[in-house]
């Protein structure tokens, strides 16, 4: 659960697509916050069962991983947040999966952006498609 800055409430988050190449989560940085959309878990490990699971979309694919490590484990998202480093990837066969350490600092909720009260770690999974030949 996130604590939202200037008060106790809690948030739930929301959940729709996972981050590409192309997008916002791409262009990652240490000195401006990046925004996007995308998938943001708690572990490495959380994501690692999300790219590896078997069911076909991504909102079977949380359902599975958040039955299997806690409500909210990972979750499909607005936020912004600053890089860290790449905890690891996964190869797969259409590409690579780049699991990055992320500092998330808010997050969309309906309209507005709801500020962290203290800046949270998460793992963001970064597809990369391999040349095909």
């Amino acid at each position: 659960m996130l604590k939202i800055m200037g008060s106790g409430t809690t948030a739930s988050l929301v959940f729709l697509l996972w981050f590409t190449p192309h997008g916002g989560a791409t262009h990652l940085n240490n000195t401006a916050p990046s925004v996007a959309r995308g998938v943001f878990c708690d572990t490495p490990e959380e994501v690692t069962a999300l790219v590896t699971v078997s069911d076909g979309d991504i909102a079977a694919r949380l359902r599975t991983v958040n039955d299997r490590f806690g409500k909210e484990a990972c979750n499909m998202i607005t936020a912004a947040y600053f890089k860290d480093a790449e905890a690891r990837s996964i190869p797969l066969s259409q590409g690579i999966v780049h699991v990055v350490k992320v500092t998330m600092i808010s997050f969309r909720g309906g309209t507005e952006w709801m500020h962290l009260a203290k800046p949270m770690k998460q793992y963001v999974p970064i597809f990369e498609n391999l040349p095909t030949a």
